[in-house]
């Protein structure tokens, strides 16, 4: 096979790759965006006054609905570094969780790099891609 030949087998097969994921990824969002719904009208229907913690609705055929409300919350560390509270109450309430900068972490000298592996562990991940006009694209 020639070179030419190759190219233009491998631009064949990424092209039917990369319509297949796209395809999927629509699906997907759609799929996603109706569970949601699904999920909040179901549990606005069966626990319209909901408690913290675990809610339950008797369901045909021996099952249990089962419903856990959550809340989503966000912290203004600049605030929370203003304000006079004491430690043990910060550490109650705030979790602090040591997260790696990768940008930082890359450029780190193998001395230091070799002294963090003890405890940082690094294994690959998911790849992100996208699509975008070629002229929207800074190189």
């Amino acid at each position: 096979m020639t070179k030419a030949k190759a190219k233009l087998d491998t631009m064949g097969r990424l092209e039917a790759l990369l319509s297949e994921w796209h395809e999927a990824q629509k699906s997907l969002t759609q799929v996603k965006l109706r569970e949601q719904e699904l999920r909040q009208q179901i549990f606005q229907l069966a626990f319209p006054n909901p408690e913290r913690g675990s809610n339950y609705a008797t369901l045909p055929y021996n099952m249990v609905l089962i419903g856990r409300p959550r809340h989503s919350y966000s912290v203004d560390a600049d605030k929370l570094s203003e304000l006079h509270l004491a430690d043990e109450v910060l550490q109650k309430v705030i979790r602090y969780r040591p997260e790696v900068r990768e940008a930082a972490y890359v450029q780190l000298p193998m001395e230091a790099k070799a002294i963090l592996s003890e405890a940082v562990t690094e294994k690959p991940g998911l790849p992100s891609i996208e699509i975008k006009p070629a002229d929207k694209v800074r190189r």
